[in-house]
């Protein structure tokens, strides 16, 4: 499985280039990126939504994007989903942070669970109305649909009724709708959970007032309250009891959408300090930072593409394309951010924007994270062993088999459920030698930046392993050997600032 995972990027993420292959949504891309200009200089460290551009996202299909097309939306691919989202990154994080929860869970419950008729009235409301969508779950444990203590009860007179507190929900401010995960009367197993669709103007629904984020306000945050709600038959949701399996399929498209915010913003920052008259980082460290960024889209371009073709890990995928996108975005900034300061500047008012939603935004859609980690750990290491792919470059086939070392490391020591500290440090050095996979044909500096970024994951990974690990001994031994027969060239050897630790 790993050995297909890495052949897929090899072979799939260099030939991928930017822009979405529908027109309409290329058109939608390009108002983005016009529309960011204005927004990009505002000096307000937390300025809220611009009006005018929000009623340009309803008129031209931004908030339709996934909406089917009998329905009026664009009915965009995931390739057109997060090629669409790292422009509306471009207009801010609070764009970005308002966007991804409407168009995955809202839309995504409404078009597929709710019947075609009501679905399509809502739907078609959204551009109409200029009103969004909000999705539900969250709970003072968070999202573990497990865990939720809303319930729908049946009353004494046969109606259902709804009680119960969300907390955190996005966009309640400007929904039409909220599509709420509750505990189900009608299955027997304890805990089990059903969709609920709730009009936010219904009887007995109240909102609080808006979370202070510290960053990104202009997407609003607030707890949500059902008091004895009525809820008629065409308000329930699918099957009952089929919440997590739902929510499971949901979070798919809102994890790629956030990590595709994640690499928009870092896009930006990278271009805008290019661009500085007086250049905070020097020209070898921008370019690999754009080498980096690139490589990170064509990974996630690549995973939304194995979606849209229903490749049977998509799930698995998009945690580990999750998390690698948003750790590297979040380092880029770091260092664009420092450098600035290092010049005795502030940085620019989009980047210092960027820098303080990035942990928002790498929270967003991630609660569970571990978990899918944890699986992608298992799913990855299933006993298969031989040589890796003689045709790939030589790093990537002494990454491959220094992660086979760790991994079956991992599988003596008693699989991922024994070391789950073991199981997220595996989770990062695979995503680093996906990495490395994609940037596999797209040219030395890319090629670079991805030897290194596996290399500090190298570097750190033993410190997961037992003591006398002889796996852990075997895969450095396996990276030296490689750097002392020359075959790494001199600047991929380079990079390995690790080896003499």
């Amino acid at each position: 499985m790993l050995h297909e995972l890495l052949d897929l990027a090899v072979t799939g993420a260099p030939t991928l280039g930017t822009g979405p292959a529908d027109p309409a949504v290329a058109e939608l891309c390009r108002r983005l990126e016009r529309l960011a200009v204005p927004l990009r200089a505002d000096p307000d460290p937390d300025p809220a939504l611009d009006e005018a551009v929000l009623a340009d996202g309803f008129a031209h299909g931004l908030f339709s994007l996934t909406v089917p097309r009998e329905s009026g939306g664009l009915g965009g691919s995931l390739r057109d989903f997060v090629e669409a989202i790292e422009r509306v990154a471009q207009l801010g994080p609070a764009y970005a942070i308002t966007a991804v929860p409407h168009l995955c869970a809202g839309v995504k419950a409404i078009a597929t669970l709710c019947p075609p008729d009501t679905a399509r009235d809502i739907l078609t409301g959204i551009p109409r109305d200029r009103r969004l969508l909000a999705f539900a779950i969250t709970e003072e444990t968070g999202s573990d649909v497990a865990t939720v203590h809303t319930r729908l009860t049946r009353a004494p007179d046969g109606t259902l009724r709804l009680n119960g507190r969300k907390q955190w929900i996005t966009n309640l401010e400007r929904a039409s709708h909220v599509v709420v995960v509750a505990r189900s009367p009608a299955h027997p197993v304890p805990g089990a959970t059903q969709f609920v669709c709730v009009p936010l103007g219904q009887p007995g629904v109240s909102v609080a007032p808006a979370w202070d984020k510290h960053c990104a306000n202009g997407s609003d945050t607030a707890d949500l309250f059902f008091d004895n709600v009525e809820i008629a038959p065409w308000q329930l949701l699918g099957e009952p009891g089929k919440g997590m399996a739902y929510f499971n399929h949901m979070v798919q498209s809102g994890r790629l959408g956030a990590a595709a915010a994640c690499v928009g913003l870092a896009r930006d920052a990278v271009a805008l300090a290019a661009a500085d008259p007086v250049p905070p980082l020097s020209a070898g460290h921008a370019a690999a930072l754009a080498a980096g960024v690139d490589v990170l889209g064509r990974m996630l371009r690549l995973t939304a593409r194995l979606g849209d073709d229903h490749h049977p890990q998509f799930a698995a995928l998009t945690s580990l394309a999750k998390h690698i996108c948003s750790l590297e975005a979040q380092r880029a900034l770091t260092d664009i951010d420092t450098a600035y300061a290092c010049q005795g500047r502030a940085s620019p008012p989009s980047v210092s924007r960027a820098v303080r939603a990035m942990g928002l935004l790498r929270l967003l859609k991630g609660p569970g994270e571990v978990l899918a980690q944890q699986a992608v750990a298992a799913w990855l290491w299933q006993g298969k062993g031989g040589e890796p792919n003689p045709a790939w470059p030589y790093p990537l086939r002494a990454a491959c088999r220094a992660l086979a070392h760790w991994y079956a490391d991992l599988a003596a020591q008693g699989g991922p459920s024994a070391r789950p500290g073991a199981v997220a440090s595996l989770g990062e050095a695979t995503g680093a030698a996906w990495l490395l996979a994609c940037a596999s044909g797209t040219g030395p500096v890319a090629a670079r930046w991805a030897w290194h970024r596996f290399s500090s994951h190298a570097r750190q990974h033993p410190l997961t392993m037992h003591q006398g690990a002889d796996a852990a001994t075997q895969a450095f031994q396996t990276l030296r050997e490689a750097r002392a027969h020359g075959r790494l060239g001199p600047n991929l050897a380079g990079a390995m600032a690790w080896q003499s630790a």
